[in-house]
């Protein structure tokens, strides 16, 4: 007869044994077959030890970072690609969400890393990209979702499209064998997708001016000093005379009519949400020698979306479009059999394009509002209490472009028992831009006006104020607000890991950093002090720059510890203090 064997074998995870930081590795086989929704490899951090995805909301959470690791905020974070930053410059959020295609490994340290690694006190995430072997290999994915086993919403006369395709490639190989080695890689993504919500728009009876059957309203042009009262409208109906030309203008072009009977909740909308996004990478490897080696590597990242997100009605939509671009240049340079050293420059570009998509339509003046900022045309935000308000993100157009520069030098050295390491880094960072709120201005309405003097409580609509042309509060905001801010950060270091025993090493280092005070190229910076209650405008009477003085006592000491119970490296206990700082 015949027999048959089936083996199955499985390793465990190898305990790390000589560092007494908390730390996590996913090496390309995992990242492969782990579930990430929409491939995004910044899930990896909330599933390693102490971290958790932060509570608050926000939309940029959708390019990922906003995770609380060890206790630390999400800006606490370090993000880096071949140990180049990939972490906006401004926000938590991270601009890249590479695709795992190309990713060799993640890498995730938390409490007690080495001195080698700054300006973050939560964790220091990087990733290794692949690098070309003498085989050719690559891959070709796409993953599809639709509607087609999705519910309907309840209040769905159909179900709304949803279309979600995620595509891509991977390849590399020899250029020159044993010599130069390249990889590439694409990933598209296309999102099409309407989503139902309510809305609450004016009534056909109200947008007449006609509140029947609604709380009694009173005509603000009728206060009497003497009794101090307002006197009604005459069948709780303001004239046509008395309307407002602009808030019918307004009517007309930004409150569309409702689709049910009702005060609230009378508008069924299906606002658009789409998402386009291109990445592409490439990396050259090349052997100089047998002791140099060189690799280049660059990443294009493109997101755009149009998103009806910062809105409250459907008829408004806004662009965001983010497209990120970073560089890295890596030489290495063996010494010795125990001495290497290694040197990176990087260069990490965000723009950031976002606002109203009616930015160039001049809305204001066809309703006839004036007095708003003639540079930036768009939709006016008009507030009215209990209803949706008008217009798209109101501090737009919000637009930047960032740069950041660095430079990294390590050195190693193997010395018996002791490995050391020093080297220092340097950055340079640039924020260009900024938002502009309400430079179409904002009107905010209550029932201020139309209720009676001391009775808002039982009379008064916010709406009937609004067909007035009496809004509580008015605010624009006039001139530009682009700045050009400018930081330099400076840091060098030392560590040890010393194997004190085969069952006990000792992790010890220093860090220091200097966080230069960040300042605006023309001064246009002002604060306020507290000693004088004065304000306080940078770079004039000797006030600096950066509104503070530099600081240069920011020495950061690490020391920790691994050690191994038994000898067996399968039980360790680790600990250790550090004291990191953070650029605000």
């Amino acid at each position: 007869g015949t027999s048959e064997k089936v083996s199955v074998q499985s390793e465990v995870a190898a305990v790390q044994t000589e560092s007494g930081a908390v730390e996590g590795v996913v090496e390309k086989a995992d990242l492969m077959s782990l579930p990430l929704n929409g491939r995004n490899f910044i899930q990896l951090v909330a599933l390693e030890p102490n971290s958790v995805p932060s509570p608050n909301t926000s939309f940029f959470r959708n390019l990922g970072g906003y995770n609380l690791v060890a206790g630390a905020p999400v800006s606490a974070t370090a993000v880096t690609v071949d140990g180049v930053n990939i972490r906006d410059l401004n926000d938590p959020r991270v601009n890249i969400a590479l695709n795992p295609d190309v990713i060799q490994e993640f890498q995730e340290n938390q409490s007690n890393y080495s001195a080698a690694q700054g300006r973050a006190g939560g964790a220091q995430v990087n990733l290794v990209t692949k690098s070309g072997t003498n085989s050719f290999h690559g891959s070709i994915f796409e993953f599809f979702r639709n509607d087609l086993l999705d519910a309907k919403n309840y209040f769905d006369k159909a179900k709304p499209p949803y279309r979600q395709n995620q595509f891509g490639f991977s390849f590399g190989g020899p250029i020159r064998k044993d010599k130069t080695f390249f990889f590439v890689g694409y990933e598209g993504l296309r999102i099409a997708q309407l989503e139902t919500f309510l809305y609450t728009v004016p009534t056909i009876a109200e947008r007449g001016g006609d509140f029947t059957g609604q709380l009694q309203i009173f005509d603000p042009s009728t206060y009497n000093p003497g009794t101090g009262l307002r006197s009604p409208f005459l069948n709780n109906i303001i004239p046509q005379s008395e309307i407002s030309q602009t808030s019918l203008n307004a009517l007309k072009l930004l409150y569309p009519i409702p689709t049910s009977l009702g005060n609230v909740n009378n508008l069924v909308g299906n606002p658009i949400n789409n998402s386009t996004n291109d990445q592409f990478s490439v990396r050259i490897d090349h052997k100089l020698g047998d002791k140099d080696s060189l690799f280049g590597r660059y990443i294009y990242y493109n997101y755009r979306r149009l998103t009806g997100i910062f809105t409250s009605l459907p008829n408004f939509l806004d662009h965001f479009n983010t497209p990120s671009q970073n560089a890295a240049i890596g030489y290495v340079h063996i010494f010795g059999p125990t001495t290497v050293n290694q040197f990176r420059v990087g260069y990490h570009r965000m723009t950031q394009l976002l606002g109203d998509v009616q930015i160039n339509v001049p809305i204001d003046q066809q309703i006839g509002i004036t007095g708003t900022s003639p540079i930036f045309l768009g939709s006016p935000s008009i507030a009215i209490s209990g209803l949706g308000t008008t217009g798209g993100i109101s501090n737009a157009p919000n637009d930047r472009s960032d740069n950041g520069f660095y430079l990294y030098e390590d050195l190693s050295h193997n010395l018996g028992k002791h490995e050391l390491s020093m080297g220092f880094d340097v950055d340079y960072d640039q924020v260009n831009g900024g938002y502009n709120p309400f430079s179409r201005g904002r009107f905010s309405f209550t029932d201020n006006y139309s209720a009676q003097i001391g009775e808002r409580a039982t009379t008064g609509s916010a709406i009937a104020d609004f067909l007035l042309g009496y809004p509580s509060v008015s605010q624009r905001g006039l001139g530009i607000g682009f700045r050009h801010f400018r930081q330099k950060r400076y840091g060098t270091y030392f560590n040890d890991n010393w194997h004190v025993t085969k069952n006990l090493t000792v992790n010890a280092g220093l860090r220091w950093e200097h966080f230069g005070p960040a300042y605006e190229t023309n001064n246009h910076l002002s604060g306020f002090d507290t000693t004088t209650g004065q304000i306080i405008t940078a770079g004039t009477n000797g006030v600096p720059r950066g509104l503070r003085q530099d600081n240069w006592k920011d020495f950061q000491p690490r020391l920790g510890f691994a050690y191994r119970i038994g000898g067996s490296g399968k039980t360790v206990v680790r600990g250790g203090y550090g004291l990191n700082f953070m650029p605000l």
